[in-house]
Parts: C-alpha cells; sequence; structure tokens
C-alpha cells in the first residue's frame, strides 16, 4: 500500500494557508493559522507563533478583520471571534494566551468536566 506522511501532509497543508492568510495582509504581522471543518461549517483560527505573549498582534489582526472580541474567553486567553464572507461564511478567531499558568488550568478543568 502507498504512504503518505500525514504529519508531513498536514505541515504542508498549514504552511500552505499560512502563506496564503499572512499574504493577503502583508501589512500584518504573522500568525499561525489552522483551517478546521468542512463547509458550511468552515473555522479558520490565527494565533502568534510560539510562547510570546502577543496581543498586539492578536488585536491588529482582530481590526483588520473586523472581530470583535470574543464574549467567552478561555481564563488567561485574548481571543477575537467572528464571521468573514468567502463567498461562504468562515468563523474566525484570532488569539493568543496571555497567562500560560491560568490558561493552562482552565484547559486541563475543561477537559476534566467533559469527560
Amino acid at each position: 500500500m502507498p504512504h503518505i506522511d500525514r504529519g508531513g501532509l498536514h505541515l504542508a497543508i498549514s504552511d500552505a494557508i499560512d502563506a496564503y492568510v499572512n499574504g493577503r495582509y502583508p501589512h500584518l504581522p504573522p500568525l499561525r493559522w489552522i483551517a478546521y471543518g468542512q463547509a458550511p461549517h468552515d473555522e479558520l483560527v490565527g494565533q502568534p507563533e510560539g510562547d510570546d505573549v502577543d496581543t498586539a498582534s492578536v488585536q491588529a489582526w482582530a481590526e483588520a478583520l473586523d472581530l470583535p472580541s470574543d464574549p467567552h474567553p478561555t481564563p488567561g486567553a485574548v481571543s477575537y471571534v467572528g464571521d468573514i464572507d468567502s463567498g461562504a461564511p468562515w468563523k474566525v478567531t484570532v488569539w493568543c494566551v496571555t497567562d500560560h499558568a491560568t490558561w493552562q488550568a482552565a484547559v486541563v478543568q475543561r477537559a476534566t468536566e467533559a469527560r
């Protein structure tokens, strides 16, 4: 059976999405972008790469895409969420962690509650 490295494929797709979205807004700091879902429930999520807190970049993207503040952000993070029209609506989120310990505790708590 032929083999395709799934991890390599996902990385190539992610790199292509980064190049496309960041290329559409070259005046903004680049974010790492991930696309989820399948039409009509597509979602595009962008965040700064690495562990640095970069609220200025996230806010700049939110302003450029006209995204309002997330009404239910994860504690320890800042996020903006809204829809953009690309022929069909896409949910777009830009976010970053502002307090790693608080964010990690919230993620663990949500996972525990989901069980």
